[in-house]
């Protein structure tokens, strides 16, 4: 079936009067649409060609997945109500494919339009429908016309075409419709990422480059608060932290750009808050792993865990109304402000470093930073003490974060490399500390149910885990020592500055 797609000014009675005056057709339908669009947080339906529809009328509503290239239905399902969390979807091929790239994430309300829906039949000498019209009539931007072709009679299509571009104004659909809802409300398709959209010059300041680096910071750090009060995504409390951190990063490893008063008062700021975030974040993970760990378990024995994962709940439920109140208080909001005016104004005397050229600076701190993170991957694979890991795991992450930060001041292949590399060494070596940190909740946990008068099999059950994590921790640390050797033995020969 063949479908051409087009936008128009013209109204909708408009162009059912003009249809009528050359040809055989009638209205068959007309009703009001109110079409939500969805994606998670961090657009993944979007980078996947998809768009996700809620499409609602008096008759019915129903979930839609449409590819974004054609405007095709991939798939559709019955829906009274649309739910965030895509687990709670009921079994579709549109669950299916959501499953698949949303994941754990939740689905997210983008932009809202309501219309005016018509539906139009153009019949042919036999009167035999020839082609079928929807017509979408919006207040805020010009309306779609789709127009289904039914019979393949192309004198007549030609002709009913040639007549609709004489007596109204069609316009070829280039984008689909999520991109001009997204444009009424002055938005854009990908607006929102947690990763760093940087463009440095290395003849810049230092000072003013690093106020532009915690500006961009800023703004991912604003832009999750709504999200983390209201429990929408733990992605948000995560983005959250990795902008905290980096922050926090920044300010230790090229702080000098100002004042050591003020520096001293912003860092202490944001060690506190990535502190007070610790135990929701530790929280969300272990329950987004929960039903990974009782796969770990004999099947026989899973279900005598579940009264932990209850116990996480709870702990959860009160760590959150915690964080809830710090984000409201005045103690973050006044501290939040206070760095936003600083960032804005910039400090009253400026220091001689800050006056370097950020380039030099960038040389200075990823040179240093490279080199201890070699010295320790030596350490770790010549001793192999899996308490070295930890300390490896934050000065991979420190020179990550220095690489991300100047990023466009050197060659990007040779940057994205490295970066790439050094996010191996840090998932294992997280993984080898995730474990650890578990393992420890673990033994507390196990603790404070024992005194509840958990159900002594539940007890058992939380023994079982904590041998099998004991276990993993072995496997993990032997997975290290070759992936430490190989990035050693790649980059210890090289001359100091890798990636010019």
């Amino acid at each position: 079936m063949k479908t051409l797609e087009f936008y128009t000014p013209v109204k909708a009675h408009r162009l059912l009067k003009k249809l009528q005056q050359a040809f055989d057709c009638q209205q068959i339908s007309n009703e009001f649409i109110i079409h939500s669009f969805q994606d998670s947080f961090d657009w993944r339906l979007y980078r996947h060609d998809l768009s996700a529809e809620f499409v609602r009328s008096q008759r019915q509503s129903v979930f839609i997945l449409r590819d974004l290239n054609d405007n095709t239905i991939v798939a559709q399902t019955p829906l009274r109500e649309l739910t965030q969390v895509v687990t709670e979807f009921h079994d579709s091929e549109a669950a299916s494919i959501l499953r698949k790239i949303v994941g754990i994430r939740a689905l997210l309300e983008l932009s809202t339009v309501d219309y005016e829906y018509s539906v139009i039949e153009l019949y042919n000498k036999k009167h035999e429908v020839l082609a079928r019209l929807h017509f979408c009539q919006y207040d805020i931007f010009k309306n779609h016309l789709r127009i289904e072709v039914l019979k393949d009679e192309s004198r007549k299509l030609t002709n009913f075409l040639a007549y609709l571009n004489e007596e109204i104004e069609l316009m070829p659909a280039k984008h689909p419709l999520l991109h001009y809802a997204l444009k009424s409300q002055g938005r854009k398709p990908k607006d929102y990422t947690g990763k760093l959209r940087l463009e440095l010059d290395g003849e810049q300041r230092a000072d003013q480059a690093c106020q532009q680096i915690y500006n961009e910071l800023l703004n991912i750090i604003k832009a999750n608060e709504s999200g983390i009060i209201h429990r929408v995504d733990t992605e948000f409390l995560h983005d959250f932290r990795v902008a905290v951190r980096r922050t926090q990063c920044g300010l230790k490893q090229i702080g000098s750009v100002f004042p050591e008063s003020e520096r001293t008062r912003f860092l202490d700021f944001f060690n506190w808050l990535g502190e007070i975030t610790n135990e929701s974040r530790d929280l969300d993970v272990h329950l987004l792993n929960f039903e990974h760990y009782k796969t770990l378990l004999d099947p026989e024995i899973r279900n005598d865990l579940n009264p932990l994962h209850n116990f996480l709940q709870l702990r959860q439920e009160q760590a959150h109304r915690q964080l809830i109140a710090i984000l409201k208080s005045p103690e973050y909001l006044t501290a939040l402000h206070d760095w936003e005016k600083f960032l804005k104004h910039g400090p009253e005397k400026t220091e001689a470093y800050g006056k370097k050229l950020i380039k030099n600076v960038a040389d200075q701190r990823i040179n240093k930073t490279f080199e201890r993170c070699l010295q320790q991957m030596l350490q770790v694979t010549e001793s192999h003490e899996s308490h070295q890991f930890h300390d490896l795991r934050k000065t991979c992450k420190k020179l990550r974060y220095l690489l991300e930060f100047f990023q466009s001041l050197y060659p990007e292949d040779r940057t994205e490399a490295l970066i790439n590399n050094l996010k191996h060494c840090q998932d294992i070596l997280g993984e080898a500390q995730d474990n650890r940190v578990y393992l420890s909740h673990l033994k507390h946990y196990r603790l404070e149910m024992e005194q509840a008068g958990v159900h002594q099999n539940t007890l058992q059950a939380l023994d079982s885990l904590v041998d099998v994590m004991r276990k993993n921790e072995m496997t993990i640390n032997q997975r290290v020592k070759p992936l430490l050797e190989n990035f050693y033995n790649q980059y210890s020969a090289q001359p100091r500055l890798t990636i010019t």
